[in-house]
């Protein structure tokens, strides 16, 4: 009858064990399951470009403004000028949605397609483009960031428009010298139309530290494209370090060995004589004995 207590036991201990694991099982699939129908939140909303754009009058008016301030100081030929931005980043970058929430003294999160009204309404620029960290941005991101940029272009006019919109990203690389530290550069599409355009940002290499310091930007750009293993330090320079630590591990494997082998002093032993030198032939003379003599 011990046995059998014995033996029946550990058997209930592991089947309540296997039903405590299904049981987590069950409930991890149905909160997986509840976050994907959206009990715990949505996807940051894209947002909408607003269907209009600045009104013709105020975009003539600009031109002719500058025309007479070019005539009042002399120039026959003004040039057209335009006012832009090459870095806007929207909450899709962790900066921009950290320094726009309520506790960082912000107003709170737009999405992308806030930026569009902002360049066009309220800063009137001419041109703008969407320069999010390429590191942090997914690929629905990329989407809802091309499609806010169409919708901001398919607005104005194309023979007269009153602000152009641009793709593109930041591209950042850390480097440990100056000659292979490139910071940070914002990326530029010239076009939106599809097969014209990148599928994703392209990101600088994971480990940018440990490139060589004479590539140069485009070698980075390709190494980072094609996700390869970063090169180390020259391989001429690390052979000829490895060559000198061959030849020198012997010789202090030796001298540990001698060390080891030594008798270890007793206390009353007292110094230790130092070994006399006996000179040899190769010193010029006869071998003399340990008292000097002949």
């Amino acid at each position: 009858m011990v046995l059998q207590i014995g033996t029946m036991a550990p058997m209930k201990i592991i089947l309540r064990i296997f039903a405590g694991l299904i049981v987590l099982l069950f409930l991890g699939l149905m909160v997986l399951y509840a976050g994907g129908e959206g009990l715990f939140g949505s996807p940051e909303w894209v947002g909408q470009v607003a269907e209009q754009p600045r009104p013709s009058s105020e975009v003539r008016g600009l031109a002719a403004a500058q025309e007479s301030a070019a005539k009042e100081v002399g120039v026959r030929k003004p040039k057209q000028i335009l006012f832009g931005d090459f870095h806007v980043h929207t909450t899709f970058s962790f900066d921009a949605f950290m320094m726009s929430l309520p506790a960082a003294s912000g107003e709170g999160a737009h999405p992308p397609a806030d930026a569009c009204d902002f360049a066009r309404f309220c800063s009137a620029l001419d041109f703008w483009s969407i320069n999010d960290h390429a590191e942090y941005v997914t690929a629905n991101q990329w989407e809802d960031t091309v499609d806010s940029i169409r919708q901001c272009n398919a607005v104005t006019d194309a023979e007269n428009p009153d602000t152009v919109a641009f793709l593109g990203w930041e591209w950042t690389n850390v480097g440990t010298k100056p000659e292979n530290h490139y910071g940070h550069k914002n990326v530029v599409l010239a076009h939106a139309e599809e097969g014209k355009i990148a599928p994703r940002p392209v990101a600088a290499p994971v480990a940018a530290v440990r490139m060589d310091a004479n590539m140069t930007l485009a070698e980075v750009i390709t190494k980072g494209r094609r996700r390869g293993k970063p090169s180390s330090a020259p391989r001429g320079r690390t052979r000829q370090r490895s060559r000198r630590t061959m030849h020198r591990r012997p010789r202090r494997m030796r001298m540990r060995r001698r060390m080891r082998v030594t008798r270890p002093m007793s206390v009353g032993d007292g110094p230790r004589p130092r070994p006399r030198r006996h000179p040899g032939p190769s010193d010029g003379g006869a071998a003399a004995s340990e008292q000097g003599g002949p």
